[in-house]
């Protein structure tokens, strides 16, 4: 399975100290090495500048190749990157979270995860506590999702509740 990641899920995860779920549920992901340069900035989330610095096995930097897809231009470079990568490496999944980012994934073809999908799959495996992780997504980080968004997650993976 080919999958690429954007620098939102990598962080969100890395701040929950769950990134071992991508290589658990995908062995490999893929990065640009415009999400490294993201994660080095100094004000980026210390637990993602530790995990591009360690740099674990399961995760491979790699040079996007240039692409001439206007909508691009609209992106964050680590966006634009990801997916171009994605498209050249034909990935089954694109990681990402920004809506925009999202919007030009899905109108060139790439099927798109988040960070709310994966942590549903996870615990769908159950690899993790759902209303755990969705708590403490939202208590540590900036990341943001409807309450009604959450609940239809959570039903849809925990129906028996």
């Amino acid at each position: 399975m080919i999958v690429v990641s954007d620098t939102s899920v990598l962080c969100y995860l890395a701040i929950l100290d769950l990134a071992d779920i991508l290589k658990r549920r995908f062995e490999r992901v893929s990065i640009p090495r415009e999400v490294v340069t993201e994660a080095m900035f100094p004000r980026a989330p210390a637990p993602l500048q530790a995990l591009l610095q360690s740099l674990p096995d399961w995760l491979i930097v790699e040079s996007a190749p240039p692409l001439d897809l206007p909508a691009l231009d609209r992106l964050d470079r680590g966006e634009a990157a990801a997916i171009r990568l994605a498209i050249h490496q034909r990935a089954d999944f694109v990681l990402m979270d920004e809506r925009l980012g999202r919007c030009v994934a899905e109108q060139v073809g790439l099927r798109v995860v988040g960070t709310l999908g994966l942590i549903a799959d996870a615990a769908e495996r159950e690899w993790l506590d759902f209303d755990v992780a969705i708590k403490q997504l939202l208590s540590k980080t900036n990341f943001r999702v409807s309450t009604k968004v959450v609940a239809e997650v959570r039903q849809r993976i925990l129906p028996q509740r």
